[in-house]
């Protein structure tokens, strides 16, 4: 049974990126000068008529950088290729420390 002492020494972190794509993009596994202008002001970029969300805008930014690659990037599936140790620790770095920590 859980006592009130234990219960006293958890943390709860809450952190709302603006979608998984963002993380991904922000993350450096895909190079290119255009995301990083994109991630500086991506206001200047989100055109609202066409998205519905800036989660909209960063999954079809993600789908059109990467449909030539062999394996592009789907919200179904993540490549196999950025699920290996070095590519899956550049998307977990851009996680807050907090929640880091306690994966």
């Amino acid at each position: 049974m859980e006592t009130f002492a234990n219960r006293e020494n958890r943390r709860i972190s809450l952190w709302l990126p603006e979608s998984f794509e963002y993380i991904i993009l922000k993350s450096g596994l895909i190079s290119s000068p255009e995301i990083e202008r994109i991630l500086e002001s991506v206001s200047d970029y989100v055109e609202c008529e066409k998205y519905e969300s800036w989660e909209r805008f960063f999954t079809n930014l993600l789908e059109k950088l990467t449909k030539e690659l062999p394996q592009p990037y789907s919200k179904q599936r993540l490549p196999a290729a950025w699920l290996s140790a070095p590519e899956k620790e550049k998307i977990i770095n851009e996680f807050p420390e907090a929640i880091r920590e306690n994966m």
